[in-house]
């Protein structure tokens, strides 16, 4: 397993499967590209992948972003789980499924869990033989939800048949009592300085996401042209409980787990978690954007955790 990564760079589409090289020359991962159509709107995923006999787990992590993520925002914790031993998929959700206000408002996480199945499908209906993906049972899937993907994760898990989902790890993820807005009152003050001078500049300096004009005005254009959907996703993300699903995925024999973060401000840890998931455990020295500015910890949290939910080697 590596130690020092070198900086992700993007693979450009002609090299498809690509890869990415640990810096210690160890082991390289592999990317192999896909994409399906949901609500007409063309979805890409990426698969990264280590190398068969570097395997921990025999099936797939599936990272899903939360508010305005993005396949790219999801990119760094893929490429350290495949590091880690976990072939990984990440993809930039569908927001929406139609036009309509009730669409925006009321159904904003579904177009986002119908994402999740869509890909999934799509991967287990690909006959990987003459690729870079390992021989690992694809229709066998962890869950990885960051923030709003949580809501996402566990409408997605309740869908689908069961046994597909194996486990859902919950990184900060929202719906399960938090958070709420006298605790936003709280704690944004309490963690401003963390999270503007330790998250956000940290994160825009760091290259994982391209700070164009471009790309500025098209973060504008994303929120302020639907202001409904943005309202939409923060309603869902204030009023929604997951907790009740993820108690009923529970009997069915999912496994749930949630990693939290010492210094988020929007999803700050409360010990009464552990009473409704498997596993619970607080990241110190992290805030809410760990999933990508400390990708390499918040993997080995992951794979930690499959391991004592007895899922991986």
């Amino acid at each position: 397993m590596a130690t020092e990564l070198q900086p992700v760079i993007a693979n450009p589409p002609e090299l498809d499967p690509g890869a990415e090289i640990s810096a210690s020359n160890e082991f390289e991962t592999t990317t192999t590209h896909g994409e399906v159509v949901v609500a007409g709107t063309t979805v890409e995923y990426t698969i990264e992948s280590p190398p068969e006999d570097h395997i921990v787990y025999e099936g797939l992590a599936i990272i899903a972003p939360g508010f305005g993520g993005f396949k790219r925002t999801s990119r760094p914790l893929r490429h350290e789980m495949a590091l880690a031993g976990v072939v990984s998929v990440s993809y930039s959700p569908v927001r929406r499924d139609d036009h309509s206000l009730w669409s925006r408002l009321a159904r904003s996480q579904q177009a986002h869990a119908d994402t999740i199945t869509a890909v999934a499908s799509d991967i287990a209906d690909q006959d990987f033989s003459d690729t870079d993906v390992p021989p690992v049972d694809v229709t066998r899937r962890v869950l990885l939800p960051h923030s709003m993907g949580g809501l996402a994760t566990a409408q997605h898990a309740s869908d689908t048949p069961h046994g597909t989902t194996e486990a859902i790890i919950n990184l900060a993820a929202a719906g399960f009592g938090s958070p709420t807005i006298p605790e936003l009152l709280e704690t944004i003050p309490k963690n401003l300085h963390h999270a503007v001078f330790k998250e956000l500049i940290p994160f825009v300096m760091s290259g994982k996401v391209d700070v164009t004009p471009q790309n500025f005005w098209r973060f504008l254009h994303y929120y302020g042209v639907n202001p409904t959907r943005t309202i939409g996703e923060i309603y869902a993300c204030l009023s929604t409980d997951v907790r009740p699903t993820v108690w009923q995925l529970g009997r069915q024999g999912v496994l749930s787990a949630f990693l939290a973060f010492e210094h988020d401000a929007l999803i700050p840890p409360h010990d009464n978690l552990g009473d409704t998931v498997d596993y619970y455990e607080v990241m110190p020295g992290a805030g809410h954007m760990a999933p990508q500015l400390k990708a390499k910890e918040v993997a080995q949290g992951v794979v930690d955790t499959m391991e004592v939910l007895d899922i991986a080697a």
